[in-house]
C-alpha cells in the first residue's frame, strides 16, 4: 500500500517536471531568429500571425523595414539618428531608448493610432523643440518616456504643453524634470494622466522649488514621484489640492528635511493618500533627527497606511507623535536610521497603540541577491565559465546574472534597477566594451547613485578591472570608485588567477561583516 502510494507520488513528481521542462523548452524557443531586410533581430509570434521583434543591441544607425504585421518594437540600445523610415500602423509597443536621437522630424509617429507604449529615454531630444502635431496621431498611447534626454543642464528646457495637450488617452509620463518645470493649462485635458514620474534617480531633475500651483493643471494624478531632484522648498499645500493622488515620493532631497514636512502633508486629508515616501530627506552628516508632533499632524484625518522615512539620520520621535497617526497605517518604515530600543520607542506608551497595526522598521534591510554581476554581452562566456564557479559554486555567493536571472515583461531599464535594489553589492566586469555600452553604463550609473543615494558607500560598488583597461588611462565612468579604491585588477597571467579569487572572495566577506 504504502510502496503503491510512493510510486503514485513518484510519477506525479515527474509528471510535473516534465510539464515543467517542455513549458521552458516552449519559452526558449518562442524567440526566433528574423530578418528584415539586412537586419537580423529576434521574433516572437503571437496570436493572428502577428510579430514581436526585438532588435536591440544591433549597433544600428537606421530604422528597419519591418513587415506590417509587428506590433511590438524593440530597438534599445543602437545607434539610430533618425526615425524617417517609420513604423508599422498596428504597432503598439515602441522601446527606442539608449539611442542617438536629435530630433523628431517629419512628424515620425504619424498614422500610429494603435501605439500605447512609446520609450525614448536616454537620447539627445532637445523637448524645447518638439513642435504641436508631433503626437496628434498617437490616440491610444497610453505611456510615454522621454527621461534621460537633457543633455546641457545649463541651457533653459520647456515642457510645452500645447505639444502634450495631443496625449488625451495618456496615463503614465516619465519625463525629466528641468529647473523652469511647469505643467501649463495644455495639460488639463488630460484626464486619464495618473502617474508622473519625475525622479532624478532614473533621469534628470534639477528643479529647487514646488510651488502651491505646480500641479494644478493636472488634477486627477494619482501618483507623483519627484524623488532625488534638488528641492529646497515646497510650498504649504503642494499636493493638498490632487484629490486622487495616492501615492506621493519626496525621498531623497536632502535639503527638505523634517521641517518640511507640515507643508508637504498640508491639506492630504483632502486627497486619497496611502502611501508617502520621505526617505533620506535629511542631510548625511549633522547632528541626529527627530519627528515632531508637528511633523505628523496633517496626517491624523488622512486614510495612509504606508509611511517610509528610512535613512535619515533619525535619532527620537516626540512622545505622542505616532498618536497623531490614524488606525489605518499599516507600515511605519524607519530602516537604517539611529533609532535605539531606549527612550525614543520604548519607552513612549504608542508602542501600545499601534501593536497589532504598525510595523516599526529599523533593522537592517535583506536582500535576495549577494552579488549583481554588471558585465557587456562580449564577457557572458567568462562569467559562466570563471565567475559563476569561483563566486556562486564555491564562496556560496547567490549572483544575480541578468542571462540567467531577468525577470520576464520588465523593461531593461526597469530590470536592471530592480536588480539592483535586490542586491547586497554590485560586482562590474569592466572590459573596454563594458565601457563603450550604453546599458552597461546606465547600470554602472545607477548603481553608483544606490551606492551613494541609498547605501551611503561606495563599497557597494566593486569594480574588476581588465588589462584592457588598466594598462590604458582610467575613464571618467570609473575614476570616483578607483580613487576609493573600490576596484581590483584581473591579472594577466594565468598563475595568478587563484589568487584573484580568493583575494576578492575574502575583502566582500570582510565587507558584508562591516
Amino acid at each position: 500500500m504504502v510502496s503503491s502510494l510512493g510510486r503514485a507520488l513518484c510519477n506525479v513528481v515527474l509528471l510535473l517536471l516534465m510539464i515543467k521542462s517542455a513549458f521552458a523548452t516552449l519559452h526558449k524557443k518562442s524567440w526566433d531568429t528574423c530578418h528584415f531586410g539586412s537586419v537580423e533581430c529576434k521574433c516572437q509570434k503571437v496570436p493572428n500571425n502577428l510579430l514581436k521583434a526585438d532588435c536591440s543591441g544591433r549597433r544600428l544607425h537606421t530604422l528597419p523595414a519591418f513587415n506590417t504585421n509587428v506590433t511590438w518594437i524593440d530597438l534599445s540600445n543602437n545607434s539610430i539618428a533618425n526615425l524617417s523610415r517609420g513604423f508599422p500602423r498596428n504597432v503598439s509597443y515602441i522601446n527606442l531608448s539608449s539611442n542617438k536621437i536629435q530630433q523628431l522630424n517629419m512628424h515620425p509617429f504619424n498614422g500610429l493610432f494603435n501605439l500605447k507604449t512609446l520609450n525614448l529615454e536616454r537620447n539627445r531630444i532637445n523637448i524645447t523643440l518638439m513642435y504641436k502635431g508631433l503626437f496628434i496621431d498617437l490616440h491610444s498611447l497610453t505611456e510615454l518616456s522621454l527621461k534621460g534626454n537633457i543633455q546641457d543642464k545649463f541651457k533653459p528646457t520647456l515642457i510645452l504643453d500645447d505639444v502634450f495637450s495631443e496625449l488625451r488617452s495618456l496615463e503614465t509620463l516619465k519625463i525629466d524634470g528641468p529647473a523652469n518645470v511647469t505643467f501649463g493649462k495644455g495639460f488639463r485635458g488630460l484626464t486619464r494622466l495618473q502617474k508622473l514620474d519625475l525622479s532624478g534617480i532614473t533621469g534628470y531633475c534639477s528643479f529647487q522649488r514646488i510651488s502651491h500651483d505646480m500641479f494644478l493643471n493636472l488634477p486627477k494624478l494619482t501618483y507623483v514621484d519627484v524623488s532625488a531632484c534638488v528641492i529646497l522648498d515646497i510650498e504649504e499645500g503642494a499636493f493638498g489640492k490632487l484629490r486622487y493622488l495616492e501615492h506621493l515620493d519626496v525621498s531623497h532631497n536632502k535639503q527638505l528635511g523634517f521641517a518640511s514636512l507640515p507643508n508637504i502633508t498640508h491639506n492630504l486629508n483632502k486627497t486619497s493618500i496611502r502611501v508617502l515616501r520621505g526617505n533620506g530627506i535629511n542631510c548625511l552628516s549633522g547632528i541626529g533627527t527627530k519627528i515632531l508632533k508637528r511633523h505628523f499632524e496633517n496626517l491624523k484625518h488622512t486614510n495612509i497606511s504606508e509611511i517610509y522615512f528610512e535613512k535619515n539620520r533619525l535619532e527620537q520621535l516626540e512622545p505622542g507623535a505616532l498618536r497623531l497617526l490614524p488606525n489605518t497605517i499599516d507600515i511605519i518604515s524607519f530602516g537604517e536610521n539611529k533609532l535605539t530600543q531606549g527612550r525614543s520607542l520604548s519607552k513612549d506608551a504608542d508602542g501600545e497603540i499601534f501593536e497589532n497595526t504598525v510595523s516599526l522598521e529599523a533593522e537592517s534591510p535583506s536582500y535576495e541577491y549577494d552579488i549583481m554581476i554588471s558585465y557587456s554581452p562580449k564577457e557572458l562566456s567568462f562569467v559562466l565559465t570563471d565567475v559563476i564557479p569561483r563566486l556562486e559554486n564555491e564562496a556560496r555567493f547567490q549572483l544575480y546574472v541578468k542571462d540567467r536571472d531577468e525577470p520576464l515583461g520588465i523593461p531593461l531599464g526597469g530590470a536592471i534597477m530592480e536588480a539592483i535594489q535586490k542586491s547586497k553589492r554590485v560586482v562590474c566586469l569592466v572590459t573596454r566594451s563594458y565601457l563603450k555600452s550604453t546599458w552597461q553604463d546606465y547600470e554602472l550609473n545607477m548603481s553608483r547613485m544606490e551606492a551613494i543615494e541609498d547605501r551611503e558607500n561606495l563599497n557597494f560598488v566593486h569594480l574588476i578591472l581588465f588589462p584592457d583597461v588598466y594598462n590604458g588611462s582610467i575613464s571618467i565612468q570609473t575614476l570616483d570608485l578607483v580613487r576609493q579604491e573600490c576596484f581590483s585588477e584581473y591579472p594577466e597571467e594565468e598563475c595568478a588567477f587563484d589568487d584573484f579569487w580568493e583575494t576578492l572572495i575574502a575583502h566582500i566577506k570582510e565587507l558584508d561583516r562591516c
